[in-house]
């Protein structure tokens, strides 16, 4: 089980307004139900697989759409 993907999980079970963006090379679309258990979704995650560090693709990805920021 991947760390990142647990941690994920969690944030998105406890805010479900939140976006997870993985990503290797670029982001992966990974389809995510914040209604379901944290297990549920960090396994999910842990299936994207890695490799890849592109840590800008998911920022590259939120200019592009010109997403809006809520801090």
């Amino acid at each position: 089980m991947d760390v990142a993907g647990l941690i994920a999980a969690a944030v998105l079970r406890n805010h479900p307004q939140a976006r997870v963006l993985p990503f290797e090379c670029d982001v992966v679309d990974v389809q995510l139900d914040a209604r379901q258990s944290v297990m549920h979704n960090a396994q999910k995650l842990a299936a994207v697989g890695g490799g890849g560090t592109n840590c800008s693709a998911p920022l590259r990805r939120l200019l592009n759409e010109r997403a809006r920021w809520i801090w």
